[in-house]
Order: structure tokens, then sequence, then C-alpha cells
């Protein structure tokens, strides 16, 4: 677990009229993060260790995602 890493949201904009959604949130003590989010594609992007990895996840209504990343073996 990694405290304190950084981890980028960004959503999948299909409608060029509106900003697409961005925000940056760190993770806790233990190394967990956690965000309400709108139904959509999301990219989600974790940093620590100087490497980066991005996955891909859909939200559905009502629906609570998991999203673990491993940086720094």
């Amino acid at each position: 677990f990694i405290p304190q890493a950084e981890v980028l949201i960004v959503g999948v904009n299909n409608n060029p009229n509106q900003a697409p959604f961005e925000e940056i949130i760190f993770t806790d003590e233990y190394g967990y993060y956690e965000i309400d989010l709108a139904v959509g594609m999301y990219y989600v992007t974790a940093y620590a260790f100087n490497e980066e990895l991005t996955q891909e996840i859909y939200i559905d209504a009502g629906e609570e995602c998991n999203l673990d990343f491993i940086l720094g073996d």
C-alpha cells in the first residue's frame, strides 16, 4: 500500500459541448482512495515511485467498484 499516492481520474466525454470530468485525489495513510462518480467510462491513473499505471473502468448506476494498482515492484 502506498500512502499519499496521487490518483488522476478522467471521465471519457463524448459530448464536445461539455468539459470532461477530471479530478486528482490522494490515497489515505493506508494506500486507499474513494470517490463518488457519475455513471460513465473513466480512465484512472495512479502515480508512485516515478511510475504510472492507467486503467479503464465503467461505472454503472448504484455500482461499487474496486480498482487496484501495483506500482514499485
